[in-house]
């Protein structure tokens, strides 16, 4: 059977269907035993976009739209809910899309169960849902790089500057690297490295959508209220403020045992000889959570010590679903990801605080009891 026969015999086959399944019902069941007891919703106030301005604008619209859903629950746990259903749709459509790259379904399958196993992830679940934003605007950069590498057209650039975009929307952290990536955009067209009129015309499409997004939020909030909140928001956080030495030890430590060894891997990627390598998408993985780990020192960001650990593990998943690996590649990726969860299982101190006594049948009275 040819390898084109293969890959639509795999994207019609009903695996993709069960994985997803499986994985929205998983994390569906961990959100609604476990949700209620983590962190609570943001407070409320403000007459244009209900929500504490601290620039996070993606969680403020998903808390805004939670509470306002007619369903008879808490909004903690329909916060916990769409999250869980948010990330196990993705769960799914990763397995799709490794064994579309030639992935053997088992490894396929290996891979995505020890990603959605993982505690740093649960714990963005039902306890942090505030990183789920930055961790998937940064793992939609991977991507957008990848395409620009191996096509660059301006197709590629538009496409490019709406994931910039959604970095403006999950916070104030990511927004830093927009006039980075857009520059970036911009060098990765040849003719615009030689013509200045061509690097204009390509970094203006890169920045665009995120100059309407501002535009739209000037709107929003009036010139007079928006002006100041900019300033607090994009401003303030990147006043140099360094970290206490316990706090920078506990990012540290989270780092070294869950994304240090991934280098090893992206670092043969990158010695390897494959016209097919593309090593700048790669190179991110590594750079991501690397740039909110120093953002958290300079700049003491109120972020959690696994949140440089989630932008990673999105950041290295985006990247298996678009980069072509040999088979020593992707068991090679497989091992690491299972030794990272396995580590999140572990090692003290690495998952945050989920509550599992809630999932024991036992509680300090005794017996739990089902009430008919």
């Amino acid at each position: 059977m040819s390898t084109i026969e293969e890959k639509v015999r795999a994207r019609a086959s009903t695996g993709p269907a069960w994985v997803a399944a499986g994985a929205v019902l998983t994390l569906l069941v961990l959100a609604w035993k476990l949700g209620p007891g983590g962190a609570e919703l943001p407070a409320i106030s403000g007459p244009y976009m209900p929500g504490a301005y601290d620039g996070a604008w993606l969680s403020q619209m998903v808390v805004w739209l939670v509470r306002r859903l007619p369903v008879p629950l808490p909004a903690e746990t329909m916060l916990a809910l769409f999250s869980a259903l948010a990330l196990g749709a993705l769960l799914a459509w990763l397995y799709q899309r490794l064994v579309f790259n030639d992935w053997p379904a088992i490894e396929a399958l290996a891979f995505v169960i020890a990603l959605g196993a993982n505690t740093i992830v649960i714990g963005t679940i039902t306890v942090d849902h505030t990183a789920i934003p930055v961790m998937l605007a940064c793992a939609a950069i991977v991507p957008g790089i990848r395409r620009l590498e191996s096509v660059g057209d301006v197709q590629a650039e538009m496409s490019f500057g709406l994931v910039l975009a959604f970095l403006l929307l999950a916070g104030p952290a990511p927004a830093l690297m927009i006039p980075v990536l857009a520059l970036f955009g911009a060098l990765s067209d040849r003719t615009a490295r030689s013509d200045p009129r061509a690097f204009v015309a390509m970094f203006l499409v890169a920045i665009m959508p995120t100059l309407l997004v501002l535009t739209g939020l000037l709107g929003l909030l009036g010139i007079d209220r928006a002006i100041p909140l900019f300033k607090a928001v994009y401003i303030d956080p990147f006043r140099p403020h360094l970290l206490y030495i316990e706090g920078v030890r506990a990012f540290l430590r989270v780092f070294a045992c869950t994304v240090l060894p991934a280098a090893l891997l992206i670092a043969a990627y990158w010695l390897q000889l494959d016209r097919r390598r593309q090593p700048w998408s790669a190179l991110a993985v590594l750079i991501l959570p690397i740039y909110v780990v120093a953002g958290a020192y300079l700049f003491s960001w109120p972020v959690a010590e696994t949140v440089p650990t989630a932008v990673f593990l999105g950041a290295f998943a985006a990247w298996l679903s678009v980069a072509r690996l040999t088979p020593v590649f992707r068991r090679s990726a497989t091992v690491l990801i299972l030794l990272c969860t396995l580590a999140s299982w572990l090692v003290s101190g690495l998952a945050p605080p989920i509550p599992w006594q809630k999932l024991s049948l036992y509680d300090r009275h005794g017996p739990a009891t089902i009430h008919r």
